[in-house]
């Protein structure tokens, strides 16, 4: 692999092109205007041609200065970008990191790691906002999100936190109330309590494989919580995460329906910009609930 033998010439003669001048590129630099000038001489020298035509007031690419920039402007890019990186993966995480998640997610599963993460790390600073809202995240500067669920097309990147099973709940009060399931085409004659979003059908996989019920429903919320509530004060049946209700199932206040037909599992997955560098910060955070969520 052949590497440029004069990287720094290179990176200079870049600099003094976006600066518009030796001068402006001295002072950002902070290197002598004659540093300058005589490294981009050096520079037209071993390349063997002009780069910049070149007076006292101002300066213009030639056509070769023009084609040099052009190619070198990115590489110089991308390796500040690597050092950049690089300081970031040494430094110890700091700063401000603002993070927003659904309401229920947040609250029973994100809030305890957030909580641990903050001893792990004093100097960090943690804005969080839970909301069943679907927050944007750049256009309201957080660094990162956790959504459940199937994605949308974005231009964020994305990483998977954990798998999240789902079960079809009731308490007793309300089965004796409106009688038990013994197949899924049975919720058309039962209440059902919907996640606005999810309202339309619910989908099973069975020992004959998937099948889709259009939901019966009364009441639709799109916090998940409040479907949660109103499945406790026995108002109806309802899909529900197992961060949700394990205690619940555990005391038997509400109790799974139809053994065989299990819900599709659910993904809960990180978002953040696509940027060249991610925050050091906000690199722990998300490195630290990938390693407590795979657990």
């Amino acid at each position: 692999m052949d590497l440029p033998a004069d990287y720094e010439g290179m990176a200079l003669f870049v600099k003094i092109v976006e600066y518009g001048s030796l001068s402006a590129a001295g002072r950002a630099l902070g290197l002598p205007k004659a540093t300058l000038s005589r490294r981009l001489t050096a520079l037209e020298h071993r390349l063997g041609t002009p780069l910049l035509h070149r007076n006292t007031r101002s300066l213009a690419l030639t056509d070769a200065g023009r084609t040099y920039f052009g190619r070198c402007a990115p590489l110089v890019a991308e390796v500040e970008a690597a050092e950049a990186e690089m300081r970031e993966r040494t430094a110890t995480p700091s700063g401000l990191v603002r993070l927003t998640a659904a309401v229920s997610f947040g609250q029973r599963v994100l809030a305890p790691l957030v909580f641990a993460f903050l001893d792990r790390y004093p100097a960090v600073r943690m804005e969080l906002e839970f909301t069943d809202r679907r927050v944007p995240l750049i256009e309201e500067g957080f660094d990162l999100a956790v959504r459940m669920g199937a994605l949308e097309d974005s231009e964020l990147r994305a990483r998977r936190l954990m798998t999240v099973a789902r079960h079809l709940v009731a308490t007793p009060t309300y089965l004796e109330r409106a009688g038990t399931l013994a197949s899924p085409e049975d919720l058309r004659t039962h209440r059902c309590i919907v996640v606005t979003d999810q309202r339309d059908t619910w989908s099973f996989v069975g020992p004959e494989g998937e099948v889709s019920v259009p939901v019966c429903w009364q009441l639709s919320a799109r916090s998940t919580l409040t479907v949660y509530e109103a499945v406790l004060a026995h108002q109806g049946i309802a899909l529900l995460p197992d961060y949700l209700i394990g205690d619940d199932l555990a005391s038997g206040s509400v109790v799974k329906l139809l053994d065989g037909f299990h819900p599709p599992t659910i993904d809960a997955t990180a978002l953040f910009p696509r940027s060249r560098t991610t925050a050091a910060a906000t690199r722990a955070l998300l490195e630290f609930l990938v390693e407590k969520l795979a657990r």
